[in-house]
């Protein structure tokens, strides 16, 4: 459908690559890891009372001021 996102995701490389053999028969093998970074599960904190998700603001080490969003950075 136009306007619609399309999420492709490129191969994964395998960890190990071999034959197995059994008799005559000779079996391709390839292992490939059962996850990405981009698979990462990510947990959030919640309340316990009431299953809410809790914020933490980012307070500015020196000025003591909440940091916006869209300030942070890393360094």
């Amino acid at each position: 459908m136009p306007g619609e996102d399309v999420c492709v995701m490129a191969p994964a490389r395998p960890f190990w690559k071999g034959y197995l053999k059994l008799s005559l028969v000779s079996c391709p093998i390839a292992l490939f890891p059962a996850s990405s970074s981009s698979e990462r599960a990510s947990f959030r904190r919640i309340n316990r009372k009431t299953g809410y998700r809790l914020k933490q603001p980012l307070v500015d080490s020196v000025t003591g001021e909440v940091v916006e969003s869209q300030d942070k950075g890393r360094g």
